[in-house]
Formats: structure tokens, C-alpha cells, sequence
């Protein structure tokens, strides 16, 4: 195993375990074991598509939209006249390429509360609906 295999197996293997512990809510030493226990053996997929750089950098732009959506939630509880609207939002990756860096696409649109991925239109764009308010005229 080269080394750049060994280090996307590993990034894989984090990422899988830290959205476990998301998911459960439980950020014990048991519940962290379980998690790197039941990453490891979900299988992993191929790494040939995945491209390193992309992976860290999509990793970090996602921690990065924390602040984000806790702007986004307020902007929620403030909106008097809500209005449902779908844009066409530009995809990363296209839809041949890594499934995990799809993943990691979707679920940086996906997790503020403002967007939700609905589907993929193309290989470079997703179909998001969105939440703006009414703007009076």
C-alpha cells in the first residue's frame, strides 16, 4: 500500500467515525472504538478517483461552514415572509468522479439550514432549494 493510499484510507476512516459520533451524539471513548470498529469494516472503495488535496480541502471547507449555518440559522428565525426558490449550485466533482467527494459536496450544501440538495441536474451542478424571504416592492 503506497503511501497516499494509506493516507486517503486513513481521512476516510476519520471522517466515517467523526460523522458516526455526530450522528449518535456520543463522543465517549467506547462510542469513538465502536465507530473506528464499524468504519473499518464498511467497505472503503476505490481510491484511484479520489485526489488528495480535493478531500482535505473539502474536508476543511465543510468544518469551515459551521459559522455558516449558525449565521443561516438566525437568518432562518428572523425571515417574516419566507419564499422557496431553486438555484442551480456548481458540483465540485462531476458525477463520475469520487463518490466520497460527491458526499462531502452534498453535505456541505445540505448542512445549513438555509439549502437542501434536491437532485443532480448534470455532472457539474446540483438542483438547491433555498429559503429567502419575500422582498417587498
Amino acid at each position: 500500500m503506497t503511501i497516499t493510499r494509506y493516507i486517503k484510507f486513513l481521512i476516510t476512516i476519520i471522517f466515517r467515525t467523526f460523522v458516526w459520533t455526530l450522528i449518535t451524539s456520543n463522543f465517549s471513548y467506547f462510542n469513538i472504538l465502536f465507530g473506528l470498529v464499524v468504519s473499518s469494516i464498511i467497505p472503503v472503495g476505490k481510491f484511484e478517483k479520489i485526489d488528495l488535496f480535493l478531500v482535505i480541502n473539502q474536508i476543511f471547507v465543510t468544518i469551515m461552514i459551521i459559522p455558516q449555518s449558525l449565521l443561516e440559522t438566525l437568518n432562518l428565525i428572523l425571515i417574516r415572509k419566507p419564499c422557496d426558490s431553486f438555484i442551480q449550485q456548481k458540483s465540485v466533482v462531476s458525477s463520475n468522479g469520487s463518490q466520497f467527494i460527491n458526499f462531502i459536496d452534498l453535505l456541505r450544501i445540505t448542512i445549513t439550514p438555509l439549502s437542501l440538495v434536491t437532485r443532480r441536474i448534470d455532472n457539474k451542478s446540483w438542483r438547491v432549494h433555498i429559503i429567502k424571504e419575500t422582498k417587498n416592492n
